[in-house]
């Protein structure tokens, strides 16, 4: 099963049970932004990817990791 990175980064967030808006105000930007991280319209930065792993507890490879590879 493949799983983007802005799909990891909106499904964690919502695991936390957060909207964009909190979210990007613990980010310090702008909603707007973290939605374009999300919807892959715009790059994630270095120092933006490195908070996120930390809000979500998981590390940046996690993130960033085109595929997730389920055993049965």
């Amino acid at each position: 099963m493949a799983v983007s990175y802005k799909n990891r980064i909106r499904s964690l967030r919502k695991k936390l049970k957060m909207t964009q808006e909190q979210m990007a105000e613990q980010l310090f930007i702008d909603q707007t932004t973290l939605s374009m991280y999300e919807c892959g319209n715009r790059d994630i930065p270095v120092s933006i990817l490195m908070e996120l792993s930390t809000i979500y507890g998981v590390s940046v490879d996690y993130l960033l990791l085109s595929l997730i590879h389920i055993s049965e």
